[in-house]
């Protein structure tokens, strides 16, 4: 019985009473009235308990992100890893732009940056592993980014070392997805995936700067980006090359590829803007015939950069990219001003 007839009732007892009966028999009533009242609240306060409970019990029934395993390039990590050597630089970078620097143990002799991958035992190379220095480390991975020796890679799987082969990227796209890779492997499934995608999400927003403040810069349409004196010049199929169309530039070697440019159309090069290698001086480019009567090096629209940062294909090199579009937007100011 509801709480509301309950009191319907006893009023009406009590109405009925009073007509015929005394003062004792009125605060009998009146007992019961407040016994039931109090069996309603009680009533009510253990329904809410119960609601509660039940709340509970669905909130931490909710199943808890399964990271592990995770599929990478083929390979089932099954478990959290808790030891690697890095045998490619730009594999080193990248591992560390992402927070994932503790898992490594050791490294390649030329992993130079962050600085504190000097500090690491020195594995050798993909062409030329260490395997002695790799198999005293005992990792459990190793990673490359290209395929070592047949004998050596035998001697590593022989150890328990599972070799993982992350090859460069020459697509933003294959960017991404190796940023993806690595951190799934270091960090699960969810949680990689998320890493992943806010460390992208950086890159691609420094990238954003970098072409919205190429939109300041005035006569400039066709750029290269060279990395050896004469015709060594990033080609279509290079992810320098696309950086720089996603600049908001045209290519001037978008026709070719393998990073070479045919001698016998350089009359059609001639580019607005070029991106060089820190190596290649002023003064060469200048006597080049290739370039002499270029736009670029007649109004010294020329940028001599690290190309490492490049080849690491880590943050920094999303960062360089500002600092060249913005060093230029500077030449053109002060050449305006002159």
């Amino acid at each position: 019985m509801s709480r509301y007839i309950k009191m319907t009732v006893a009023f009406a007892l009590v109405l009925i009473i009073l007509l015929f009966s005394g003062c004792d028999i009125i605060e009998q009533i009146e007992g019961f009235i407040n016994r039931e009242e109090s069996e309603a609240v009680s009533e009510e306060s253990s329904e809410e308990s119960e609601e509660s409970e039940s709340s509970a019990v669905e909130e931490s029934s909710e199943p808890e992100p399964q990271e592990w395993p995770v599929t990478v390039n083929g390979i089932v990590i099954e478990e959290q890893p808790q030891s690697v050597v890095v045998l490619s630089p730009s594999l080193c970078e990248i591992m560390d732009d992402m927070g994932f620097e503790e898992l490594i143990v050791g490294v390649g002799n030329y992993c130079d940056y962050p600085a504190a991958m000097t500090e690491l035992p020195q594995c050798g190379t993909a062409l030329v592993p260490d395997v002695e220095a790799i198999r005293a480390l005992a990792p459990q991975y190793l990673f490359t980014s290209a395929g070592l020796p047949e004998e050596e890679l035998t001697q590593l799987q022989q150890a328990d070392i599972e070799v993982i082969v992350f090859a460069p990227a020459i697509r933003l796209a294959e960017l991404e997805k190796l940023y993806k890779n690595l951190a799934l492997f270091s960090a699960g499934a969810e949680s990689g995936a998320a890493i992943s995608e806010e460390h992208w999400n950086k890159c691609m927003t420094l990238l954003d700067k970098a072409s919205e403040k190429a939109k300041d810069l005035e006569g400039v349409e066709k750029v290269i980006y060279l990395r050896l004196a004469a015709l060594t010049v990033a080609t279509a199929d290079t992810l320098e090359g696309e950086l720089i169309t996603k600049l908001g530039f045209k290519n001037a070697a978008e026709k070719y590829g393998g990073w070479s440019y045919p001698e016998d159309d350089v009359e059609n090069l001639l580019p607005d803007m070029i991106i060089a290698d820190e190596e290649i001086t002023e003064t060469e480019l200048e006597k080049s015939k290739i370039y002499a009567n270029s736009a670029a090096v007649k109004q010294k629209r020329v940028i001599r950069v690290d190309m490492v940062c490049f080849e690491r294909q880590g943050l920094r090199m999303f960062e360089k990219l500002v600092d060249v579009v913005e060093e230029l937007v500077k030449l053109q100011t002060a050449a305006q001003t002159d």
